[in-house]
């Protein structure tokens, strides 16, 4: 990194091992780790006191979530790059790190090069995301318009599947019987982009259905 301003990294991750073992390799890399947080709140003192260039972040943090810590940050002029690191659903939740701003995406099973490689990017002035996540994002509706779409039959199984984690027995609000239940739920799954009950339920948690 030679005649090259050295990045600054914050670290935000409640695993004390994660920030252990990252701020080694990327020490070991001539990156400048400002050090580690495992919260929302101390992330936002940190970032608007140490002002680092680049946040990497997990998603499933001790107070909140990450993407949303992403979000809040969008419309800040001095906003640092964001690079989610997670063990969550790659597919899923490299879309809405995306829509959120963040300019990369590094599954916890990959190989830890690769954030190596997702900084590397980021600092040259590209996004780094898993093959597919862009094409995919082109069109990216937030949750309040995918849940717009839905017909209200739909919106009745939404509902269900949140309160019910996808329980066999579950019927919508209408009395429908299961045949037509199940019928709905993949329906649903395609429009809102999610493929498990899992990522329905953050969903609403994140709508205010559940």
């Amino acid at each position: 990194m030679l005649d090259r301003k050295v990045p600054r990294i914050l670290i935000i991750d409640r695993h004390p091992v994660v920030f252990e073992g990252l701020s080694l390799y990327l020490s070991s890399l001539e990156y400048m780790v400002l050090g580690g947080v495992t919260n929302t709140r101390e992330a936002r003192e940190c970032i608007g006191a140490q002002a680092p260039d680049v946040v990497i972040l997990d998603i499933d943090l001790v107070d909140g979530d990450g993407i949303d810590l992403v979000h809040g940050f969008s419309e800040s002029r001095d906003r640092p790059d964001f690079l989610v690191f997670s063990a969550q659903p790659t597919k899923y939740y490299a879309i809405r790190s995306l829509a959120a701003g963040a300019s990369g995406f590094v599954s916890k099973s990959d190989d830890i090069s690769k954030v190596a490689k997702a900084l590397a990017a980021i600092g040259d002035g590209y996004s780094y995301f898993p093959e597919g996540t862009r094409r995919h994002g082109k069109n990216i509706l937030s949750d309040q318009q995918m849940l717009e779409a839905l017909t209200d039959r739909e919106i009745a199984a939404f509902k269900v599947l949140a309160r019910e984690g996808g329980r066999q027995h579950a019927q919508d609000a209408s009395g429908a019987s299961r045949r037509s239940f199940s019928a709905v739920k993949p329906i649903l799954y395609r429009k809102l982009g999610v493929s498990s009950v899992v990522e329905l339920i953050d969903l609403a948690r994140r709508s205010g259905f559940s």
